[in-house]
């Protein structure tokens, strides 16, 4: 739309793009000064827009401050009542921006998006997200309510999307059951997880256009059915499925694409795509004695390269999508890598043709390997000794009562030791160092934090020991009297080295600042001089040991051991529609108009 010769609100279109679906935003991203919405015809559920984003904004802005207004001066024009008629480019004023997310956040493209390695805003990304299949394309504009009318049905022209593979997910066994009605055996699929926890997995089936084409379903899954690790069990489906299952609902995931009953053989037909990424081996079989087998049993994720690899939403790592979609573009490295481990022949890859149809007269069997790394903040991507999936999440109370036991046992422990044993009394060992009551709230309550993990405390606090020793011995080196005088220099400097030494290492453990403190600055530590380094490995290992204990009963500990588990640094792309460049204009509205605009193949 144009205001006062002005490039205003802009329907953006896509028929039969990615996996066959439409793609439709509605952007205000090069100015706005009346309503506009799209969505698939007879279909509010795939709706763009804000049909009342003007009034929204002069209610805004009426309530907006003066200081507000100023800084929105060049950008938000009004008329001679004070009233806002339109505003400019939205990508040029990151004010306007803030300004305009304050009502129509999540309604429409506000800021650029993901775009030329960016992130861009998780709302604006949002509005990327695929339609339903291909249909006829409905934009309404009004100066007042731009809702499309709910009465207003047409009837559907043809559709015009490219048909779309059916796919089925990495991480799973199943098996799909061909309807035989004279057998009266239920048609569905043999679902086995061959991971070692319990998943979910989601069957989508496909948008059918009503042409014979179909376009992938990526939001609203037929059903789904959860799997204790290493079981299977069989899943009923219609007899018209055709589509896929996949672990969880996120992309990107292996996926297994099957069918029940194909229109010319009356047999189920599967196979294994990596178009939409990797989360995990996965194969799909024949058991009709015919012994076909498609898809891989290998990891390919844990130590494929950085740049074919992607952290998901979740935080898990995994393969990127090797053809693009609404998220970023073709990921190369992920398709060169999936064809030299795999290959086009066991998996889709690329789409295209190569790849072995799984058939059979009885079901298929899909066999699907949990392979995924979860990824954590610290360290470096690589992993040693990282733990590969996250536990489920316990209930705050759980969390409440094993942080109280292990806190009150490993300290209780601890002072047993030192404060009981006669060989430590005899040698004036204190009943417990202050640290370790730090370290009982990061190893017994904070377990999954990096500052929590073994190395972390194994190694802090020995560091802080030794290096506080070395110095204070130094210190000791000019005399009792001197020493004392300076024994607050020698706590601070203890303290500082400590820091820097872990941070080196990348082993920080707060508490083991307090350990190179009162190595200096406490009489009865200062005095046990070398013999404190055996003191603190033993008292480590106490906590250590006993940590292991308690927070594996209902929690997980450690997270790693060695080296935690980093995401790696994927290489930009771009994704699908980026920011408006030279829009032509598609509507000129005028005084009190209201439109509604039908799209289709012809258009």
């Amino acid at each position: 739309a144009l205001h006062d010769n002005h490039e205003g609100e802009q329907a953006e279109i896509t028929f039969a793009g990615f996996e066959g679906n439409d793609f439709i935003d509605l952007s205000n991203i090069v100015g706005a000064g009346g309503n506009l919405t799209i969505q698939q015809q007879n279909d509010p559920s795939t709706r763009k827009g804000d049909p009342l984003f003007m009034q929204n904004l002069r209610r805004a802005w009426s309530k907006a401050s003066q200081h507000t207004k100023d800084e929105l001066k060049g950008s938000a024009f009004t008329d001679a009542h004070g009233k806002v008629t339109r505003i400019g480019p939205i990508k040029e004023h990151p004010k306007l921006e803030a300004f305009v997310r304050s009502f129509a956040d999540g309604k429409t493209y506000i800021g650029v998006g993901a775009w030329n390695g960016s992130p861009g805003n998780a709302s604006d990304n949002g509005q990327s997200s695929a339609a339903h299949g291909t249909k006829n394309a409905v934009i309404t504009y009004s100066d007042e309510d731009a809702t499309p009318d709910a009465q207003q049905h047409r009837p559907e022209q043809h559709a015009h999307r490219a048909q779309v593979k059916m796919m089925v997910e990495p991480q799973i066994a199943a098996a799909a059951k061909p309807h035989n009605a004279s057998s009266g055996e239920e048609p569905g699929i043999e679902l086995h997880n061959k991971s070692g926890k319990e998943c979910e997995y989601f069957f989508y089936d496909n948008y059918w256009n009503g042409n014979g084409t179909a376009g992938a379903n990526f939001d609203h899954p037929l059903k789904s059915v959860r799997l204790a690790g290493r079981t299977s069990r069989f899943v009923a489906l219609p007899a018209s499925f055709k589509g896929r299952v996949q672990r969880g609902t996120l992309i990107p995931a292996t996926w297994a694409e099957f069918q029940l009953e194909a229109s010319n053989d009356h047999a189920a037909h599967g196979d294994i795509s990596l178009e939409q990424g990797c989360d995990g081996a996965a194969t799909i079989a024949s058991t009709d004695g015919s012994h076909r087998v498609g898809g891989f049993e290998k990891d390919i994720v844990s130590h494929a390269p950085e740049k074919a690899v992607v952290k998901r939403s979740d935080g898990v790592k995994v393969l990127a999508s090797t053809v693009g979609n609404w998220m970023a573009g073709p990921n190369e490295a992920a398709a060169e890598w999936e064809m030299k481990e795999v290959g086009q022949k066991k998996a889709y890859i690329k789409g295209g043709t190569g790849t072995d149809d799984v058939a059979t007269k009885r079901y298929l069997r899909a066999v699907m390997v949990n392979a995924t790394v979860l990824v954590k903040a610290g360290g470096r991507h690589g992993s040693e000794g990282a733990r590969n999936n996250k536990p489920p999440q316990e209930p705050p109370y759980v969390v409440y009562l094993w942080s109280f036991i292990g806190a009150f046992c490993g300290l209780s422990i601890l002072q047993a030791i030192f404060g009981q044993a006669q060989y430590f009394i005899d040698r004036r060992v204190p009943p417990i160092l202050a640290s370790y009551g730090a370290s009982a709230v990061l190893c017994y309550g904070a377990i999954e934090a990096p500052l929590a993990q073994p190395r972390a405390l194994i190694v802090g606090h020995s560091i802080s020991a030794v290096s506080a020793v070395c110095i204070t011995k130094l210190f000791g080196l000019l005399g009792p009297e001197r020493f004392e005088e300076l024994q607050w220099v020698a706590g601070s400097l203890s303290t500082a080295v400590a820091i820097v030494i872990m941070q080196l290492t990348k082993t920080t453990h707060p508490p083991a600042g307090a350990t190179a403190l009162l190595a200096a600055v406490d009489n009865d530590v200062h005095a046990l001089g070398w013999y404190l380094i055996p003191v603190i490995l033993l008292s480590s290992a106490v906590v250590l040991f006993t940590a292991l204990l308690f927070n594996n009963i209902q929690r997980r500990f450690p997270v790693f051991w060695l080296q935690p588990a980093l995401p790696p640094v994927a290489e930009p792309s771009s994704a699908l529609g980026g920011p408006d460049v030279e829009a032509k204009p598609t509507v000129q509205p005028q005084a009190s108009r209201s439109s509604s605009l039908t799209l289709g193949h012809a258009a």
